[in-house]
């Protein structure tokens, strides 16, 4: 998560932000830039959103943007971001970024979190994550991706200091 967050940051020269993942009713820093420091624990009910989010400045330490990942219908993580270094504000494509970043985010978390039985099973192709039967290529309406299915960041402007991340 560190990676990403820094490539990140370095892509739409944010001055900081952070990752944080969800234990029970509180979120902990697994990952941090110039900003809260790691293992910090914060509350739902600061990073709880159904979206992108711009936030108030005093709200969590010098940031202004959050964007939450899901699995399912439970926010699992949230990354967040501060001021941009050159300009006054983020542009509608840069927090469509953050937005897919944190998407991609939800997705790692959620890969993370299922139990090794699971995996194996769902590798062999006998479930999906809701534990369903199914043929490969069928997506009944409603259901996300599977995770064989998206496990790639959107394409970020890398340079040759800090190449793009493939998971």
């Amino acid at each position: 998560l560190q990676e990403i967050l820094d490539l990140l940051c370095h892509t739409l020269n944010a001055a900081n932000g952070f990752v944080a993942v969800r234990r029970g009713e509180e979120f902990i820093v697994t990952a941090t830039r110039q900003s809260v420091p790691m293992e910090s624990r914060i509350s739902s009910e600061l990073v709880a959103s159904d979206g992108v989010l711009h936030i108030q400045q005093d709200q969590i330490s010098n940031l202004e943007w959050i964007a939450p990942s899901f699995e399912g219908l439970t926010q699992v993580a949230v990354i967040a971001i501060g001021k941009p270094r050159s300009r006054l504000e983020y542009s509608s494509g840069d927090l469509e970024l953050l937005e897919d970043v944190a998407d991609q985010i939800g997705t790692m978390v959620s890969l993370r979190n299922v139990r090794p039985g699971q995996r194996d099973q769902r590798a062999r192709g006998g479930l999906d994550p809701a534990g369903d039967q199914h043929r490969p290529g069928d997506r009944p309406a409603g259901h996300a991706l599977g995770a064989s299915q998206l496990v790639r960041l959107p394409e970020l402007r890398t340079d040759a200091a800090h190449p793009a991340v493939e998971l």
